[in-house]
């Protein structure tokens, strides 16, 4: 069982920033039936799609076949070499914002991450990270049956700025190489900048890796103190830009919030997602140059459902 104290406190390192710290405690459950060892990377050609079937009232679609799935790279079918439908464990990384402009947000958040987290079975892996100016790890990857111990997300004024580029870089530095089924979850309000990353870079790298993005996406319409109008209004479209291309590029969703009272119900969405997704896989059959893209087309054999998949490939050296 998964307990939420919320904790306001003055921080005896920085006396005039405020901390709010939300302690989240998680119980031991039973030992994982998995080895607590990472995942070895395998060099391989082989180009994993990760795919999500539903129906026109958006319900998933658990019993497809691998013959009912078609693969298209530019255009050209491929060959299916790799299937997979079954419940496969989860690694999921929570990306939480808590930045000054989320203060109002984070209790809420908290309690949301920890009744998803609370969701997760207990072979599936999870990692959390809290970003401002800086990124720090707040859960190492660890079993869901294996949680253990408190953790702690501060909020602090004053901060200078939200680097919410160099944060998604780290997630996927922590996710690079994990294999089966994998997201990112991110949770916030988008604005902010970059030092050791960039809007062009960390999608980039998004199109090269394997995990799944899953962006949620608050206080699109919450007024901010910009002396230009023009000047925040670019900043807030260039916000909902990178959260909707996160997701749509890696075949996950885009979720926006005027307020975070109630996100339960994406998180069980997002779960039920992961859950159901297919894992596709194939070899071109004619593997591209170093940093060459091409568009990926994943086709199901069916009447009246539509599909959400990566749709696009970027080859790299020593990996696809």
């Amino acid at each position: 069982m998964l307990e939420v104290n919320v904790v306001r406190m003055n921080s005896v390192f920085k006396p005039k920033r405020l901390v709010v710290a939300v302690c989240i405690f998680l119980a031991l459950g039973a030992k994982s039936l998995y080895a607590q060892g990472e995942v070895i990377r395998v060099e391989t050609n082989l180009i994993t799609v990760p795919a999500v079937v539903t129906d026109r009232q958006g319900r998933n679609q658990a019993d497809l076949k691998v013959e009912d799935f078609e693969i298209f790279e530019d255009g050209k079918k491929q060959e299916i070499a790799y299937f997979s439908s079954s419940d496969q464990p989860i690694t999921v990384f929570l990306l939480m914002d808590v930045s000054d402009s989320v203060r109002a947000e984070i209790t809420e958040i908290a309690r949301a991450a920890t009744a998803f987290i609370g969701k997760l079975q207990g072979t599936d892996s999870i990692m959390a990270a809290q970003f401002s100016w800086r990124t720090e790890m707040v859960i190492p990857k660890t079993k869901v049956a294996d949680l253990k111990g408190r953790l702690t997300l501060r909020i602090s004024e004053g901060d200078p700025e939200t680097l919410i580029y160099d944060a998604v870089k780290f997630a996927q530095r922590r996710m690079d190489g994990i294999q089966g089924k994998s997201a990112i979850i991110v949770l916030s309000d988008a604005m902010g900048s970059g030092l050791s990353a960039s809007y062009k870079s960390t999608i980039k790298d998004a199109q090269e890796q394997e995990p799944v993005f899953y962006t949620m996406h608050f206080g699109v319409s919450r007024e901010r103190p910009f002396a230009d109008p023009k000047k925040f209004a670019k900043y807030r479209d260039t916000s909902i830009s990178y959260m909707k291309t996160l997701a749509e590029m890696t075949g996950g969703r885009y979720y926006q919030f005027d307020s975070v009272n109630d996100i339960d119900g994406t998180f069980n969405e997002i779960l039920t997602d992961l859950r159901r997704q297919y894992q596709l896989g194939y070899y071109s059959d004619s593997p591209g140059k170093n940093g060459e893209k091409r568009k990926i087309t994943v086709k199901v054999n069916r009447p009246d459902v539509a599909v959400r998949s990566r749709n696009e490939v970027v080859y790299k050296k020593g990996n696809k």
